[in-house]
């Protein structure tokens, strides 16, 4: 660990096997003109006037009223152009905060607090501080057991155990976690609701500004994106059962959409604060594997919905008392997907075809379906290659989107018999009577594509393709296509109608557009 002496500003190092001085802490949101560890290092002449300086020397000066001869700042005690370093650092961070002596929370946008402000009002602008938005400050604020909040002046405004209440309104922080700095008794799914809404510069850093608070580590990997988030999950359920990890809710997902066990994000945590787990429930062992999450749970068959079923996270409550679940599609002899991720299975208020039967599972969260089932297709996605046809109608207009060429449904087949999609396709010439293609999820697979009469059909069907092949005198032939499936973790009908070159084409020689597309045959 690498501190600031307060007197000096010059930096001394100590590894973790030497015993670490009592320092103080910075918690601050960045701004421009921040000072790095080469700045500091080798010209503080030149940086002097910035501000990322000042407020260094501001806290230089702060630690030693109160007695302390070091002090430790992100900006500057980091040697960022060193990857092992950063690492090291971010994967300390939480223990950093948790041991100092004191932390001094700098908010930048308040105004010092004195006799001629209302409170009310100096509490207003002390909850819409930008400092209460950011993922890295989230551990500052709970790891530390001193906290002192400072104004844009570097007034003392107050401690944590002073705004308890206005800090608990603004995060959503149980008071007790916010005086004790004790979050242990709380679920994975609590903590992960405080970091709903808040925002990193970088996407991965959503995930690596939480590693303390669940008590994990893993390697930096910049450039990784949102798969961050999901390796800090896996971590997560290696070293805790407590199920409700797996109670976050997309709010705004489609009812087409098909997701795996884990979150895309802390956003999905938002609804998660009053989720409480029991501890000392016994649930089965569950890991990652090349399959998916192997997990064990109590399954509930839905009343008129085959195949799906309301999971049980066992030992999970919302609030004190209510039981919760998930639901579940099956997709393949040991495969499930988790459907309707809009909201939580609440078994006590909803009627279940019966009792549960402990089932043990995979669930991927890359979804493929290997038992094929269109019951909660949401669109067909019309891909053309006709230059001959031109497409004329789609029918009811209603849910056509002629700019993507997407034909909507309201509701899923399994609730409501969605209507029938008709395409109507007229040659650009004046040569026959053009085709007519109907759509009607509603049917049995095998029934769903139907071509207007005159044409001379060849039908194929397989588990997740309806292809037919159509003739007919003075046209070009054919070829229609369905296939359905979940696309980019969505139901959908992928609709193709290709025109070949001509009559004696064999069906190899399709166009372009058809072969940049998943083959069925």
């Amino acid at each position: 660990m690498r501190l600031l002496q307060s007197k000096s500003l010059t930096f001394i190092s100590f590894t973790e096997s030497e015993s670490i001085p009592k320092y103080a802490i910075l918690s601050h949101t960045w701004e421009e003109d921040e000072i790095t560890y080469k700045e500091m290092l080798k010209r503080p002449n030149e940086v002097a006037s910035k501000r990322g300086y000042q407020k260094i020397k501001a806290c230089a000066q702060q630690a030693l009223k109160d007695g302390l001869d070091f002090f430790w700042v992100d900006t500057c005690c980091i040697n960022k152009s060193s990857s092992a370093e950063l690492s090291e650092a971010i994967n300390s961070m939480f223990r950093w905060y948790q041991n100092a002596y004191v932390c001094y929370a700098y908010l930048h946008d308040i105004p010092a607090r004195n006799a001629s402000m209302d409170r009310r009002r100096w509490t207003i602008k002390f909850k819409i501080s930008r400092w209460f938005t950011r993922g890295w400050t989230l551990q500052e604020l709970i790891a530390p057991r001193s906290l002192d909040f400072y104004s844009k002046d570097w007034s003392h405004v107050g401690t944590k155990e002073d705004l308890t209440a206005a800090i608990t309104d603004r995060t959503g922080i149980p008071y007790e976690v916010v005086v004790s700095s004790d979050f242990s008794k709380t679920s994975l799914a609590q903590r992960m609701s405080w970091a709903a809404g808040r925002a990193t510069s970088r996407k991965e850093d959503a995930a690596y500004c939480l590693m303390g608070l669940f008590d994990v580590s893993m390697p930096m990997l910049y450039g990784e994106g949102d798969n961050a988030f999901l390796r800090l999950q896996e971590e997560i359920i290696k070293r805790s059962d407590d199920m409700s990890i797996f109670s976050w809710v997309s709010s705004k997902a489609p009812f087409s959409k098909y997701r795996g066990l884990l979150a895309p994000s802390t956003a999905d945590f938002a609804q998660c604060n009053d989720i409480r787990w029991a501890r000392g429930t016994n649930n089965d062992p569950y890991q990652t594997t090349h399959k998916g999450i192997h997990i064990t749970l109590p399954l509930i068959a839905r009343q008129g919905r085959p195949e799906e079923y309301i999971g049980l996270l066992r030992g999970v409550y919302k609030k004190s008392d209510m039981e919760i679940g998930i639901f579940l599609q099956k997709l393949g002899e040991e495969q499930y997907a988790r459907i309707e991720p809009d909201q939580l299975a609440m078994p006590q208020l909803r009627p279940a075809a019966g009792a549960s039967s402990l089932i043990r599972f995979f669930v991927r969260q890359n979804i493929i379906m290997e038992a094929a089932s269109h019951t909660r297709v949401a669109s067909i996605l019309l891909r053309r290659d006709t230059p001959e046809f031109k497409l004329l109608d789609v029918q009811p207009s209603a849910r056509w989107n002629e700019d993507a060429e997407v034909f909507f449904f309201e509701a899923p087949a399994a609730l409501r018999k969605p209507p029938a999609a008709v395409f109507a396709l007229q040659p650009v010439e004046n040569c026959g009577g053009g085709i007519r293609i109907t759509v009607d999820i509603g049917k049995p697979w095998g029934s769903v594509l139907e071509i207007d009469d005159g044409w001379n059909l060849t039908p194929a069907v397989t588990n997740f393709v309806h292809k037919i092949h159509c003739r007919k005198p003075q046209q070009p032939v054919m070829e229609v296509i369905v296939e359905r499936g979940v696309f980019d973790g969505e139901a959908q009908i992928k609709l193709f109608v290709i025109a070949l070159r001509d009559v004696d084409s064999p069906p190899t020689a399709r166009r372009t557009l058809w072969s940049a597309q998943t083959a069925p045959f």
